[in-house]
């Protein structure tokens, strides 16, 4: 019975981390590629990358974690219809990434302010970060509901492949919204 189930969650999960991990390498590449100027020119938003990034893994993983046992239990269905349960749940996570987006901001304010990049004013750099975990976190939230509801009608247990291909996907998201963020307070 356990070299089954050993067998099962290995062939789901290998192809799983391999889509992963190449989300990740096209997030990084992302990154260099359409960022590099902002990046470069406001330092302290390089630094809130990995924290922003963070963010959103927490707000998948969490998700992602929180459907699952909701779809194994048979709370909800995987179909778009609307559920207390499910709502309740990305109420949450969204109201928690907006919480920690403040507290994350000042942080990384104080802290690059004390190693010479706050080169810019708190407030529009907390906006930056709010108006970017925000987006985040929403974009997570439908990301972790889609590729929970298709892993389960695909028939795969959807903890072996939705936390890995939403924290990739939330990796590449994170650097987006950061981006646009950043573009609507007009740092770029």
């Amino acid at each position: 019975m356990q070299t089954e189930a050993f067998k099962r969650i290995m062939k789901e999960s290998v192809p799983a981390l391999i889509v992963a991990a190449s989300i990740g390498t096209v997030a990084g590449t992302a990154m260099q590629l359409r960022g590099t100027e902002a990046w470069l020119a406001i330092p302290i938003f390089l630094m809130v990358v990995p924290s922003i990034s963070e963010l959103g893994n927490d707000a998948a993983t969490i998700l992602s974690s929180r459907i699952t046992t909701l779809l194994a239990l048979g709370v909800i269905k995987p179909k778009l219809e609307r559920s207390e349960a499910l709502e309740s749940n990305i109420i949450a996570i969204v109201t928690i990434g907006v919480l920690s987006s403040f507290y994350m901001g000042i942080i990384n304010f104080v802290v690059a302010d004390k190693a010479g990049l706050g080169t810019t004013r708190m407030l529009p750099f907390l906006a930056t970060c709010v108006i970017a975990v925000t987006l985040l976190t929403l974009l997570v939230c439908v990301v972790a509901v889609a590729v929970a509801f298709l892993t389960w009608r695909k028939g795969l247990d959807p903890d072996n492949v939705t936390i890995p291909i939403s924290t990739s996907i939330s990796d590449l998201l994170a650097i987006f919204s950061l981006l646009i963020a950043m573009r609507i307070v007009g740092f770029i």
